[in-house]
């Protein structure tokens, strides 16, 4: 697991002193199965990157990050997204990548108000 532009913070868990600090998370390449918790309170949140997890559930706290701008859930095991998602008022890039077994459902995803999202099925 990397995070970065949290020094000097080294893991997660130190992170959440003082969450109000940070604007970028970098939980890439670790064993997270869904959202980490207590993501909501970085409130000051801009980018999220958690890539190459296990993550298959993505909890509707997500939706509380209202300045995330960029949203990275490449390479997990998501199948589906919260309605949450459609409450991230800051967010201009989404980024998924599924498995081609899990294709999803967008019903719930008002994309039209982002300035790229980028799915793909492999």
């Amino acid at each position: 697991m990397f995070l970065v532009a949290c020094a000097p913070y080294k893991n997660y868990q130190e992170s959440l002193r003082e969450p109000e600090k940070i604007t970028k998370l970098k939980l890439s390449n670790g064993n997270f199965i869904s959202t980490p918790q207590r993501i909501e309170e970085f409130e000051n949140l801009e980018k999220l990157y958690l890539f190459n997890n296990k993550i298959t559930t993505v909890s509707s706290e997500i939706g509380e990050l209202k300045k995330l701008k960029r949203l990275v859930l490449s390479n997990n095991d998501v199948d589906s997204l919260p309605a949450a998602i459609g409450e991230l008022e800051s967010l201009e890039f989404l980024s998924l990548k599924f498995k081609q077994h899990k294709k999803p459902s967008p019903r719930n995803w008002q994309t039209e108000k982002f300035k790229s999202v980028e799915i793909t099925i492999q």
